[in-house]
């Protein structure tokens, strides 16, 4: 035999200062088929950040270089940028809403040692049954030095953040 637990609450209680969590329902961007030297007028595929905590919500971004053979972060640029095949991070756009891709609203992508601070804006959640959604809009351009057809594949990084508590 032993001795069973015994739960005891505090009086006290404790409380929960800040919780931040999120979901996407999507991980991955489809930005469709564009042609070397081609650009997409507006940002126009979005990805979606769903507040699930007690905090409203900014968010971070990075990304890599796109290549055919992509297979890890940074992966792309092991041996150098080639301007044949591929495509580098700041070719791509972030912005809150859909603009236009030169627009001083669309945001250039980044690597991950400076990541894009796009102030979403988030409400956080109060309710359950309503959680509060934000999206993020993103558009490419593709060099014309492109000459490798295919499939280009990278990495493009959210990470969530506690946003100033003035917007929640």
């Amino acid at each position: 035999g032993g001795v069973a637990p015994v739960a005891t609450e505090a009086s006290t209680g404790s409380e929960l200062a800040s919780f931040l969590a999120f979901d996407v329902t999507s991980t991955t961007i489809p930005y469709g088929s564009l042609e070397p030297g081609s650009t997409h007028p507006t940002l126009a595929t979005s990805t979606d950040l769903i507040a699930q905590g007690n905090t409203g919500l900014d968010e971070d971004a990075y990304g890599d270089t796109m290549c055919t053979t992509w297979s890890a972060l940074d992966s792309c640029d092991t041996n150098g940028i080639d301007p044949t095949n591929d495509i580098v991070i700041g070719n791509q756009k972030i912005a809150t809403s859909s603009v236009v891709y030169g627009s001083a609203l669309a945001y250039t992508m980044t690597g991950s040692s400076s990541p894009v601070d796009l102030s979403i804006r988030i409400p956080k959640v109060t309710s359950t049954s309503s959680p509060t959604v934000g999206y993020s809009w993103w558009g490419m351009s593709v060099p014309g030095t492109i000459t490798t057809a295919g499939s280009y594949t990278g990495r493009n990084v959210i990470t969530a953040k506690k946003s100033n508590s003035a917007f929640w």
